[in-house]
């Protein structure tokens, strides 16, 4: 994929890399919306969130193109994030 501001074609993990202003603008041109705000958080932090939540379930009501191609069933839109018990 074309890495926003850059010559670059790689792989969208690797927009880190260049910054956090470069993963903002290559996720915006990926899924057509403006990334305005962020935050950073390794995995155990988001575990936690998860766990002080309850649980969650996310919807994409925009899937990228790229995602829309295989999916098959409406489901795949829906996941769960349920606590992990600890």
């Amino acid at each position: 994929m074309d890495l926003a501001g850059t010559n670059s074609k790689d792989k969208l993990t690797h927009a880190g890399l260049y910054g956090v202003e470069t993963s903002m603008a290559t996720l915006g041109n990926l899924y057509g919306i403006n990334v305005g705000h962020y935050i950073r958080i390794n995995f155990a932090g988001f575990i936690n969130i998860v766990d002080a939540r309850a649980a969650w379930t996310c919807i994409l009501t925009r899937p990228s193109p790229q995602w829309a191609a295989r999916l098959l069933r409406p489901h795949h839109l829906c996941r769960r994030l349920e606590p992990s018990g600890r």
